[in-house]
C-alpha cells in the first residue's frame, strides 16, 4: 500500500537509469590498438571477476538508492501485522459524532445525520477488510456534554470484526439527532480523558460534524482542544457532512408581556419567530395550544432573511394555577426548533403594598382605587394600604411583588435597607413624591450619589410655568411599556393631563454613562417627570409629582387622577414593576430539573412525567436532603423539549403538581456553515485533514498501518554513504609520489 501510488508507478522506471548510463558509457568507448595495452589486458584478465563484482555491486546500490527514493516519495504503508515488527501493533479509530439537533437538517431524502452515520459504517467496513488489528470507539457530543465527569461512549475500543459490524449497523440505525446544542469541546475533552493512548497504538481521531458558524465563532476553543490531541502517533480528521445552506424558521420566544397576571384578567402573550435562512419567507402559519386545547393561531405575512418578528395574542385564564401554552410552526428542514413550550402561573390575585406617608392616606387611596376600582372591573390586584412603620415587618414583605411609596416624608435607615433588599431580590418599587417629601433627605438617604434606590438627586418642589399655547401637552412620554399604548392612539390621553407642581433636579445633573437610570417621561420644559432605574434584580420607577389631585398648602400638584389615562398607567406600572417576580423560567434541554421540597410538608419521593416523543413516561425519584429544612429531587435526563411535570405528595395525603417547560437552545437553529477552506483558515497551521463526506472514499492508507517514509529516508542516507565508499574502492587511484629533496 502506498499513500501516493501514482508516484510509485511513475518513479519505478527510474530504477533503470544507472543501467542506461552504463550502457551509454560502453558505446562511447573507441577501440585503439596499443602495444602497452596488451600488458594491461593480461593483468585485467587475472582481476576481471573481482572488478566486475564491484561494478555490479555499485550498479545495484545505485539502483537501490533510486528505488528507495521513489518509495520514500510514494510513502508506503505496512499492514499492521507487519507493522508489529516496527512497534505499531494496532490502530484505534476514535469517532466523535456530532448529534446536536442542527444535524437533523434534511435536504431531499437524506439528513446530515444520516450522512454522518454512513461515514462511520464505511470506515468500519473498510478497516475490517484491510486486516490487522483495528479498534473502534464511538462517542456522541450530547452524551459528552451531559456527563462531563465520565461520558458514556457507545463503543469503547471494540475490535472491528464481522460481529461488531453487525452490532454497529444496528446501533447506528437506532440513533437519531438529540435536541441539545452540544458542541465539540466537551467531546474532545472526554476523548483525552477517556482514551489513554497505548505505546503500541496508532490513533486516528475523527470529528464528524456539520461545522455550523455559531459553534465556531471563537475557533480558539475547538482549536486548542484539537491541538491537545494531535501528536506524531495521532492523526486528526474532520469529516464535513453539510452539503447546502437551507432556509430554517424557529420559534425563539413565547412569554407574557408586562401587565397584571391574575385569574379572570386578560393579558397579552408574545411569540417571536426568527428566519435563520437567507431568503424571505411568506404566509407562515403558527398554531397555538392552551392547556392541551387548540386555540386560534397566527399567520406571519412575511419574515425577511435573518429577521425576527413578534406577534401578540390575548389570553384569559379563568382558574388560578399553572397553565400551559404551546406554539408550533409547520415542519421545515429542521423540525426540532419548530415548537416552543411555556408554563404561565396565574394567581387568584396579585397583592400590592401601598405605603402612605400622610395621616389621612389620601394619596394611597387614589392609588388603591386605580389599582382595584371594584364593581365589574376586575384588575386582579389586591392593594393594601399601610403606614411607614409596616416596612419594619420584613417577613411580610416577601408576599408582595410590588410596593408603592406615596408622599413619604422621612424613612429611617432600617426601612431604607429593607426596601433596597426588597428591590435587589426582584421586587418592584414605585415612588410618588408630594408635599411631605424633602428633596435634601431624598438625595442624601435614597439617592446616595447613585448607589441608593432613587434614580436621581432632587432639590425642591416648584410650579410648572404656564405654557404659551394652551394646547401644548405637559407630558412628553417615551416609548416605554408604561406609556406605549397611549402613543399609538390618535388622541393621546396624556395630552390632557396638567402638571402644576413637581420636584426639580439640580441644573448640572447628568446621568453617568454606566448608570441604569433613564428618564421615561419629561415635562414640556424638558425637566424629568418619570424616571426609572434597575437595582439588582428589581426595578424602581419614580414620579416627581403627587399621585392624587387633592389640594395641599401648596395647591394641587396635578389633575392626572381625573384623566382616563391614570388607571391604565398605574395598571401597566404595576405589571411592569412585578415582571421579575412573574418571569417565566427559561429551561434549556439537557439542563437538570431541580425540585425543592419543604421537608416539613412533603414526602421525599417525587414522580416525574417526562415527554417521550408523542407520549409521556413516568420516573420516580427519591429526594435527597438540601440543607436542614428542605429536600431536593433532581431529574438529570431532560433530553427532550416539552412539558415536564413533578407530582408531590404532602404528609396529609394531598397531591400537588408542578409544571416545567423545556425548550431547545436556538443557537443550533442557525444553519450557516463553514466550508473546508473557511474551516482550514480558522484552524491555521493545526495538523488536521478536512474531508467532505459526500466525496469521501477511504483507501487503505486512510485507515491504518505504519508509514515507512521516515524509515526509508534513513535507508537512503545509508545506501548513498555505502555507494560512495564502494565507488571509491572500485575506481583507480595512483599512488602519491614522494617529493624529491
Amino acid at each position: 500500500m502506498f499513500t501516493y501510488p501514482t508516484l510509485f508507478w511513475l518513479g519505478l522506471p527510474l530504477i533503470g537509469i544507472p543501467i542506461l548510463i552504463h550502457l551509454i558509457n560502453l558505446f562511447r568507448h573507441r577501440r585503439v590498438r596499443w602495444a602497452a595495452m596488451d600488458f594491461l589486458l593480461a593483468s585485467q584478465k587475472r582481476h576481471k571477476n573481482w572488478i566486475v563484482l564491484k561494478q555490479l555491486l555499485l550498479l545495484l546500490l545505485r539502483m537501490t538508492a533510486i528505488a528507495a527514493i521513489v518509495l520514500m516519495v510514494a510513502q508506503p504503508i505496512l499492514r499492521d501485522q507487519w507493522g508489529d515488527l516496527l512497534g505499531n501493533s494496532q490502530t484505534h479509530h476514535v469517532v466523535l459524532l456530532d448529534d446536536s439537533y442542527s444535524m437533523s437538517d434534511r435536504g431531499g431524502r437524506q439528513s446530515v445525520y444520516q450522512r454522518a452515520k454512513q461515514v462511520i459504517l464505511r470506515l468500519a467496513n473498510q478497516a475490517e477488510q484491510q486486516g490487522g488489528e483495528h479498534r473502534l470507539s464511538l462517542l456522541r457530543t450530547s452524551r459528552a456534554a451531559s456527563r462531563p465527569e465520565g461520558s458514556a461512549p457507545d463503543f469503547v475500543q471494540q475490535l472491528i470484526d464481522k460481529p461488531l459490524l453487525t452490532k454497529l449497523d444496528r446501533q447506528l440505525n437506532s440513533l437519531s439527532p438529540s435536541e441539545t446544542s452540544a458542541d465539540a469541546i466537551p467531546g474532545l475533552k472526554a476523548i483525552k480523558a477517556l482514551f489513554e493512548r497505548a505505546e503500541d497504538e496508532h490513533r486516528i481521531v475523527y470529528l464528524i460534524s456539520d461545522f455550523r458558524v455559531p459553534q465556531w465563532e471563537d475557533p480558539e476553543g475547538p482549536r486548542n482542544h484539537l491541538a491537545a490531541l494531535a501528536s506524531p502517533q495521532t492523526k486528526i480528521r474532520l469529516i464535513h457532512c453539510t452539503d447546502a445552506f437551507r432556509p430554517n424558521l424557529a420559534i425563539t420566544r413565547l412569554e407574557p408581556q408586562a401587565g397584571v397576571r391574575a385569574a379572570g384578567v386578560e393579558f397579552f402573550m408574545e411569540v417571536e419567530v426568527t428566519n435563520f435562512g437567507n431568503q424571505e419567507l411568506r404566509d407562515i402559519p403558527l398554531s397555538l395550544t392552551e392547556d392541551g386545547h387548540a386555540r386560534p393561531g397566527i399567520v406571519f405575512d412575511a419574515i425577511g432573511a435573518g429577521e425576527s418578528i413578534t406577534r401578540r395574542f390575548r389570553v384569559n385564564f379563568v382558574a388560578p394555577g399553572e397553565h400551559t401554552l404551546v406554539a408550533r410552526l409547520e415542519n421545515d428542514c429542521v423540525t426540532t426548533d419548530n415548537a416552543w413550550y411555556a408554563v404561565v402561573e396565574v394567581p387568584q390575585s396579585v397583592p400590592t403594598l401601598i405605603i402612605d406617608g400622610t395621616s389621612r392616606a389620601r394619596d394611597g387611596y387614589f392609588l388603591s382605587m386605580a389599582l382595584n376600582p371594584g364593581g365589574k372591573i376586575q384588575t386582579g390586584i389586591s392593594p393594601q394600604i399601610e403606614p411607614v412603620s409596616f416596612l419594619r415587618k420584613r417577613d411580610q414583605l416577601k408576599r408582595f411583588p410590588t410596593i408603592f411609596l406615596a408622599n413619604i416624608g422621612h424613612l429611617e435607615v432600617p426601612e431604607v435597607e429593607t426596601l433596597e433588599t426588597f428591590v435587589k431580590q426582584g421586587g418592584g418599587l414605585g415612588i410618588f413624591l408630594g408635599e411631605q417629601s424633602i428633596g435634601r433627605t431624598i438625595t442624601e438617604k435614597l439617592y446616595r450619589s447613585g448607589d441608593g434606590l432613587f434614580p436621581l438627586p432632587v432639590t425642591i418642589s416648584t410650579d410648572l410655568l404656564a405654557a404659551r399655547e394652551s394646547a401644548t401637552p405637559d407630558i412628553e412620554a417615551t416609548q416605554h411599556p408604561i406609556f406605549q399604548m397611549f402613543l399609538t392612539m390618535r388622541n393621546n390621553p396624556l395630552d390632557g393631563v396638567r402638571i402644576k407642581r413637581y420636584f426639580q433636579v439640580p441644573g448640572d445633573w447628568q446621568p453617568s454613562p454606566d448608570s441604569s437610570g433613564q428618564v421615561i417621561a419629561r415635562l414640556r420644559n424638558g425637566a424629568p417627570l418619570v424616571v426609572e432605574r434597575s437595582l439588582g434584580k428589581g426595578r424602581v420607577v419614580t414620579f416627581l409629582t403627587k399621585p392624587s389631585p387633592e389640594e395641599t398648602n401648596l395647591g394641587s400638584w396635578n389633575d392626572w387622577a381625573r384623566n382616563y389615562s391614570y388607571v391604565p398607567t398605574l395598571l401597566m406600572l404595576q405589571g411592569y414593576l412585578a415582571a421579575e417576580r412573574f418571569s417565566i423560567d427559561l429551561n434549556h434541554v439537557a439542563s437538570p430539573l431541580d425540585v425543592q421540597l419543604d421537608a416539613s410538608r412533603y414526602h421525599p419521593q417525587v414522580r416525574f412525567s417526562v415527554p417521550d416523543g408523542e407520549h409521556q413516561q413516568t420516573v420516580a425519584l427519591d429526594a435527597t436532603p438540601s440543607g436542614t429544612t428542605h429536600w431536593k429531587a433532581q431529574l438529570a435526563n431532560t433530553s427532550q423539549a416539552g412539558l415536564y411535570q413533578a407530582e408531590l405528595r404532602t404528609f396529609d395525603g394531598q397531591p400537588e403538581k408542578r409544571n416545567y417547560a423545556y425548550n431547545v437552545d436556538t443557537n443550533e437553529s442557525e444553519l450557516d456553515f463553514l466550508d473546508a477552506d473557511q474551516l482550514a483558515a480558522r484552524l491555521g497551521d493545526l495538523p488536521v485533514e478536512i474531508l467532505m463526506a459526500a466525496e469521501l472514499r477511504f483507501s487503505p492508507h486512510d485507515l491504518a498501518g505504519y508509514n515507512l517514509s521516515s524509515t526509508l529516508f534513513y535507508v537512503v542516507v545509508c545506501i548513498l554513504l555505502f555507494e560512495l565508499i564502494l565507488a571509491y574502492l572500485a575506481s583507480y587511484h595512483p599512488p602519491r609520489r614522494e617529493g624529491i629533496a
